[in-house]
């Protein structure tokens, strides 16, 4: 069975409770949480990547969840990451990136929006 294609909207913010950031999937309601914004991406892709491995045997599996509306409205309000730091995350998602290439945001920027059309093609 083939896997399912996945669009998505995914923010990108900082967590003091967490203590580092998270990557959310407004239609999957899925997160990566990790130390940096690149890499709680690439965890997120390899999980949504995991996510359409099972629904592809099983399809009672769910791909599409939304998000609650405060992760929503998060997005709306934050600046786009950029193409080239989304790449970054998907090759380290496959494991194909120096673990120590990091990404470091502007003091300002709290949270970060990306629009991905499939998480991760290995």
């Amino acid at each position: 069975m083939p896997k399912p294609e996945v669009r998505d909207t995914i923010v990108i913010y900082h967590s003091p409770e967490e203590g580092g950031w998270i990557a959310h999937g407004l239609r999957t309601d899925q997160i990566g949480i990790a130390a940096t914004p690149v890499d709680a991406l690439a965890q997120l892709i390899r999980l949504v990547n995991r996510l359409l491995e099972e629904a592809a045997l099983d399809n009672s599996i769910a791909t599409y969840r939304e998000a609650p509306f405060e992760i929503q409205e998060m997005a709306n309000r934050s600046k786009e990451l950029p193409k080239e730091v989304v790449e970054v995350a998907h090759w380290k998602a496959l494991g194909k990136w120096p673990e120590d290439w990091q990404f470091q945001p502007p003091k300002n920027d709290d949270s970060f929006v990306v629009q991905v059309e499939e998480p991760c093609v290995a």
